[in-house]
């Protein structure tokens, strides 16, 4: 399957406001599905809800946790758009 970074729930390769916005969208006002619903968990508790718009809202601008780590790359990469060889997107 194709990479993703954890919070760029919308696909347009950055990880901000915009992101949180489109999962609200998606969650609550029938906005389009994303195109990768992992890159939308971005509290990586393998589900998309309410808390992933939180976590990100957080992050950005509370200096909340850092994003978790994409699945298989280091915690030390988890600051800003990482994308690792075995970040998949398959099956949504």
């Amino acid at each position: 399957g194709s990479r993703f970074t954890r919070g760029n729930c919308n696909a347009d390769g950055t990880v901000n406001l915009s992101d949180a916005i489109f999962t609200l969208n998606h969650l609550f006002l029938g906005g389009p599905d994303p195109p990768c619903r992992r890159a939308c968990d971005s509290d990586a508790n393998d589900a998309v809800n309410l808390t992933d718009a939180i976590f990100l809202l957080n992050r950005l601008f509370l200096g909340g946790p850092l994003l978790p780590p994409p699945d298989g790359c280091s915690a030390m990469l988890a600051e800003g758009a990482v994308e690792c060889e075995r970040d998949s997107c398959a099956g949504g």
